[in-house]
């Protein structure tokens, strides 16, 4: 079983496609814990975060989110994989 845990992405879309092209292969559970955007400074944090989980998603089986102090306690994301 490939795992893999990152965190602190702070809406860096830009770290991620590094990432995914860094794992270069699917995964079977990527762990995200804490702080995947700046809900205090960002206008678009939602759209971040889900930008974010949906690049995600696309390379791994299961998708886990534990929000840290930076992230809202609270948001809705649409993907089946994806738990929060």
């Amino acid at each position: 079983m490939d795992i893999v845990a990152i965190s602190d992405i702070y809406s860096d879309v830009n770290v991620i496609q590094e990432f995914i092209q860094f794992i270069n292969q699917p995964l079977d559970v990527i762990i995200v814990a804490g702080d995947i955007g700046i809900r205090t400074t960002s206008a678009h944090y939602e759209q971040d975060i889900n930008k974010i989980l949906t690049l995600l998603s696309k390379i791994s089986k299961q998708v886990f989110f534990v929000s840290g102090d930076s992230d809202a306690k609270e948001f809705k994301i649409a993907l089946p994989n994806v738990k929060i």
